[in-house]
């Protein structure tokens, strides 16, 4: 909903013109009374409808020492004032103090005004009295989103004053965020049986974390008595099919907690988080029983009497018609430092591999907003307090310029046709002599691109015979393209067309594709009876990470899995870039091979050659370092497997089987439970190829307890550790 900006409205002009032509006339009466105004402008949220304004203050001299002074006194805002009203159009939710004590007395409340009709207070006998008008609330979202002046409050009162404008607040957006909703790719993300944060992330659940961060010091809040609510944040999702599952947090620990909770997906190690009880930092709690706008409910109360909290726990998203909401309130927060927190959205739908190139996903979609949202823009009885504008096509502005990592989430479409012009010939009625057209789509920049790939044929041309392979329509990020061409139908000529890649708003490319179909030639009398058999297309579908089995750039050094088909033979080769790789094994569905030295490359096209028949050039990202640890990869120092009926002791070595780490040992580091940068004991190539063997000891000053062990990189591109695998120890 936009509301349109009022300040420069008539009736307030009028209003204000009076006011400057009467206060002239009171002040000039001999010997009278008058009042210096000044106020205490505070910073209101741009997007709030119920924003309280600076402190309006009024020191009056010259009264009549030891009587009661009656007035009429308004106060007028360019905005709809919006405090709670009692019933018609009374409110008491305004506070006017004479000496500092407060007034028993009701606002009357009309659209952009509120007035105090026969206000009365004492007067001592120094005949000075300072009135403080506390808790004028407007609907500062009025003024637009755009808005960068002042908020100025009008005064009409019995006694004359030297102004009658008074600035008493400073608009500014007070959510800021990096959205995950650009696209929540889903298909194929596996669940644990028991969902927790933890087992969440061992699972490798597909997570889109979202960052919300404070426009201004103070801009999320607690509940406080004045207030329903703490600050709410609302994300509402749509675009999930039938089948999907979602679970998001129960506690978001923030950025200044003593661990805050992190998903990976935007930097750092993944943690539920922690929270110490009264410490003030950021803290947000799942509200439970909150409806789609946000409002009612009561967040989920932290565990009283603990100092150290540490979360795990999660909840399902109730989907309506692949639609849904979760809201978190502010438990706990400092007005003197501005604070963010990442909200991890975790989803799933069965079927396909996500992120494998070439695979058609569900993308679904999230909206981000401070709550409640509400269309009353005017002062009302039942209405919460605090509430926000609920507008549909308005986003946080990003809050990457406070985080120093604007680079973040920016796709950037390339797209890389091989060649840049796709040219096919084929006799008429006959086959195309070349091999099927190869497109590779890959996102440039970080964060997530939705793509669509279609064929376009030029006006009154001939249609239908360009096929793509997948026929998916939606693709997120990095993925590939076969163009086949069928001619068998067409009369000799020269044919046009384009494969349109679209990612907008990441950016859109055509790729042009020319068949030339020629006169068919005289038939072969006297065909051979027997051709050579042709080999079987070789087809590469997917590279993974042989630990994790999940897509994943490739590493020197690291064992990779090829998954695709026909890739068993007699004489099996896979090469990057045309540098051949180590084949450990070949069965027709998969191919363990070892990646060789692809020195500082970032990507690489990979072909496999299956009995002299190769594929497609596949992309392939390439990392300096992206480890995983293998399953029932940590052993104790006996050599048996670490399990929960098999802990380590504390102080005992174990050992991290792995793969993706850099080949110098030095470039590697451990964490296990918060102890991060643990160094090494040895580090190095393990008996099975392509598997790396670390060794490190177990701190000694932990507990017994079922924790996490994460192996890293250290490389210039910054640090790159595994998914955690579970570590018992005793």
């Amino acid at each position: 909903m936009k509301f349109p900006n009022q300040r420069d409205q008539g009736p307030y002009a009028l209003i204000v013109l009076s006011l400057l032509f009467i206060c002239p006339v009171l002040a000039q009466t001999p010997g009278a009374a008058r009042c210096t105004a000044s106020a205490v402008p505070t910073t209101v949220r741009s997007e709030g409808l119920t924003e309280k304004v600076g402190d309006i203050l009024l020191q009056c001299t010259g009264l009549t020492g030891g009587s009661p002074f009656t007035g009429n006194l308004s106060i007028f805002l360019p905005v709809a004032v919006t405090n709670r009203l009692n019933g018609g159009n009374t409110t008491t939710d305004v506070t006017v103090s004479a000496n500092g004590t407060p007034l028993a007395v009701a606002g009357q409340v009309s659209g952009q005004t509120i007035s105090f009709p026969a206000l009365t207070f004492p007067v001592p006998a120094s005949g000075s009295v300072d009135l403080r008008i506390s808790n004028l609330r407007g609907a500062v979202a009025q003024l637009g989103a755009a808005a960068t002046g002042p908020v100025q409050a009008g005064i009409s009162f019995s006694l004359p004053v030297d102004r009658t404008q008074l600035t008493v607040g400073y608009p500014q957006h007070a959510l800021l965020a990096l959205v995950a909703g650009a696209g929540i790719p889903c298909t194929g993300s596996p669940l644990p049986s028991t969902p927790t944060f933890s087992s969440l992330i061992a699972a490798g659940t597909t997570v889109a974390s979202t960052r919300v961060t404070e426009g201004f010091y103070g801009a999320f809040e607690a509940r406080s008595p004045s207030v329903d609510t703490g600050t709410r944040v609302l994300l509402r999702f749509s675009g999930f099919p039938a089948a999907a599952q979602v679970f998001t947090p129960d506690f978001v620990a923030g950025s200044d907690a003593a661990m805050p909770t992190l998903a990976g997906d935007l930097g750092g190690s993944p943690s539920g988080g922690q929270f110490i009880a009264g410490s003030n930092t950021l803290l947000l709690a799942r509200v439970a029983g909150a409806d789609a706008s946000g409002a009612g409910g009561y967040p989920l109360q932290v565990p009283a009497g603990v100092a150290t909290l540490s979360f795990d726990t999660v909840a399902a998203v109730a989907l309506t018609g692949g639609s849904g909401f979760v809201a978190y309130e502010v438990v706990s927060a400092s007005p003197s430092t501005q604070q963010n927190a990442q909200i991890p959205v975790f989803a799933s739908v069965s079927g396909g591999v996500a992120g494998t190139p070439g695979v058609s996903v569900v993308v679904a979609r999230e909206q981000l907003s401070l709550a409640p949202v509400s269309a009353t823009a005017a002062a009302s009885v039942n209405a919460p307090v605090p509430r926000f504008e609920d507008c549909s096509d308005c986003f946080p502005p990003p809050d990457c310029t406070n985080n120093v990592d604007c680079p973040i989430q920016q796709p950037v479409l390339g797209v890389f046709p091989s060649p840049s012009t796709l040219k096919f010939t084929a006799p008429a009625g006959g086959s195309v002599a070349e091999a099927p057209g190869y497109i590779a789509v890959q996102n440039t920049g970080t964060g997530i691109m939705v793509w669509h790939a279609s064929v376009q044929y030029g006006a009154g041309a001939a249609t239908g015979w360009i096929t793509l392979d997948p026929p998916g329509t939606t693709f997120v990020n990095n993925g590939s393209l076969r163009v086949f061409v069928n001619a068998k139908n067409l009369a000799a000529g020269s044919y046009q067309a384009s494969v349109f890649i679209d990612a907008s708003p990441d950016g859109t490319q055509a790729v042009p594709v020319t068949l030339v179909v020629s006169t068919a030639p005289n038939p072969n009398p006297n065909p051979n009876p027997n051709p050579t058999p042709q080999p079987k297309p070789v087809t590469v579908t997917s590279v993974v990470n042989a630990a994790s089995m999940q897509p994943a750039p490739v590493v020197t050094g690291s064992l990779a899995v090829i998954g695709g088909t026909n890739l068993g033979g007699q004489k099996v080769a896979a090469a990057f870039d045309g540098i051949a790789a180590q084949i450990v094994s070949a069965t027709a569905a998969e191919i363990r091979v070892i990646v060789p030295d692809l020195g500082s490359r970032t990507s690489a096209n990979l072909v496999v050659t299956v009995d002299g028949a190769a594929s497609a050039p596949q992309y392939v990202p390439v990392a300096a370092a992206w480890p995983a640890i293998f399953p029932n990869g940590l052993l104790n120092s006996d050599g048996s497997a670490n399990t929960a009926d098999n802990p380590a002791p504390v102080g005992s070595q174990i050992q991290i089987l792995a793969t993706g780490l850099p080949l110098t040992a030095g470039q590697i580091t451990i964490q296990i439970h918060d102890r991060k940068n643990l160094v090494p004991v040895s580090a190095g190539a393990s008996n099975s190829p392509g598997v790396q063997q670390v060794s490190v000891l177990v701190p000694d000053d932990l507990p017994a307890m079922t924790t996490w062990v994460l192996v890293c990189g250290n490389v210039a591109a910054g640090q790159f550790c595994s998914p955690g695998q579970p570590l018992a120890i005793r």
